[in-house]
């Protein structure tokens, strides 16, 4: 990553903490994520909106472990080492890209921090949009590829039409 294209990413974290109220760490990280993995920015946002509320919790799936709660060092090595004992039983989203599959959370010990689960959300979701295309990548994300959630699709396409004005410079008339 060059230094111009790093601190271009910078700049659209900084906007997207100005103008859509999401904290400016996790802003940066996202926009460096987006950047690196080759995501639009503004439909990585839209991701992680739509995931999280750009929130630091565990999701609420039917049967999950600690639902809502925070996520923390000490409660997700309690969370990983019980859901790799039970093989994938009781998994539950993790974090601001809400990464459920079982295992993603064996293979990443610290994926209780939010810029590791940042930029493993945004590699999962690049790699589903290159592999299926943006619309079907993105409904992946959610149901997986054999089932892509297409009205889940929508709801973040269209989420990220409406971030990318804020992302975007503005221009001196």
């Amino acid at each position: 990553m060059t230094a111009r294209s790093r601190r271009g990413a910078v700049v659209v974290g900084q906007r997207a903490h100005r103008h859509m109220g999401v904290p400016l760490r996790i802003a940066i990280w996202i926009a460096l994520a987006a950047r690196k993995c080759g995501v639009r920015y503004a439909l990585a946002f839209a991701m992680f909106e739509q995931e999280s509320n750009f929130k630091v919790i565990y999701g609420h799936d039917l049967g999950g472990l600690n639902p809502g709660f925070r996520v923390t060092r000490e409660n997700y090595l309690r969370f990983r080492a019980e859901v790799v004992r039970r093989e994938g039983g009781g998994s539950n989203g993790v974090g601001l890209g809400q990464v459920t599959w079982w295992t993603y959370i064996k293979a990443r010990v610290g994926l209780w921090k939010p810029r590791v689960q940042i930029y493993l959300a945004t590699e999962i979701l690049a790699n589903l949009v290159q592999d299926l295309g943006e619309e079907r990548g993105v409904g992946a994300y959610n149901g997986g590829p054999s089932s892509p959630n297409m009205s889940y699709a929508a709801e973040v396409l269209e989420r990220a039409r409406n971030i990318r004005p804020k992302l975007q410079r503005k221009r001196k008339k």
